[in-house]
């Protein structure tokens, strides 16, 4: 999809890219006085709070490890904002683009009744602003303007890599249908995709404006995904049809005090 931002936008991004990407250097600083304070990385406890323990001490007294959760707090409370204002600037320019891309070869099935779990709510993923549909295209504000112009060059521009990397280690060789549970706006189904070409790909997400944007993507590139709005503890769906079940930083997005026992429901399933 073609689209260029606004100068205003565009440098609302870049900055906070910028910013994220500068502030890297104080987390190996952090690292290497943590060593010194006697941090050993090879024999840090497992349980969590023994962690926090021995850990944050140390950190909490490092000036630069201090600033280096300024800029990540700051930037992550501001980039949901500065994106959805980029987007504002462009509507009328890609709205009718993006309609267009909601028909295709992909399907979308909306939950009639959906009883979203009791963390949905309230809850900001991510960071972004009013949550995955805290605006009506937040899929494209957060899978395109947030995570590609964002996120990806933190990263050094590996993040799809990683996606498909994780794909690849699947321990199945050619499954004829797969399920991605919590698909967001498709990163990593795109990588599934590209891995396995031939598979029948089933992907669900909570949210309708992030399983839109999936399906802009897939449209966009003639894949013939089967979407679906679900909870991944209730898919609604018969056990035993998928040959490959898999997911990616699912958890990663969900508030720590739900973390636990959406595990142990999602493992049940």
């Amino acid at each position: 999809m073609d689209y260029s931002l606004n100068q205003r936008g565009r440098a609302s991004i870049a900055f906070l890219s910028d910013l994220r990407g500068l502030s890297d250097r104080f987390e190996a600083r952090a690292d290497q006085r943590a060593r010194a304070a006697g941090i050993d990385p090879e024999n840090l406890p497992d349980d969590p709070e023994q962690l926090q323990a021995v850990v944050a001490p140390v950190l909490e007294a490092d000036p630069e490890f201090r600033v280096l959760r300024m800029c990540r707090d700051w930037t992550l409370e501001q980039h949901g904002k500065v994106a959805i204002d980029a987007f504002e600037e462009i509507r009328d320019e890609v709205e009718p683009q993006l309609q267009a891309l909601q028909k295709g070869t992909a399907t979308l099935n909306y939950a009639d009744e959906l009883q979203p779990p009791d963390y949905w709510e309230g809850f900001e993923f991510h960071k972004s602003t009013g949550g995955w549909d805290g605006h009506d295209y937040m899929g494209f504000v957060h899978g395109e303007l947030i995570h590609r112009h964002m996120v990806n060059p933190s990263f050094a521009g590996m993040i799809y890599a990683v996606r498909k990397s994780v794909a690849e280690a699947a321990p199945v060789a050619s499954p004829a249908k797969i399920l991605d549970v919590g698909c967001c706006s498709g990163q990593y189904t795109q990588g599934i995709a590209e891995v396995f070409p031939d598979s029948e790909l089933w992907a669900c997400d909570l949210s309708a404006r992030q399983l839109e944007q999936a399906q802009r993507y897939a449209n966009e590139h003639g894949f013939k995904w089967k979407l679906f709005q679900a909870a991944g503890e209730n898919l609604g769906l018969d056990d035993e049809q998928f040959d490959l079940v898999t997911s990616y930083a699912m958890f990663h997005e969900i508030p720590i005090s739900a973390s636990g026992l959406t595990c142990r429901n999602i493992c049940a399933c």
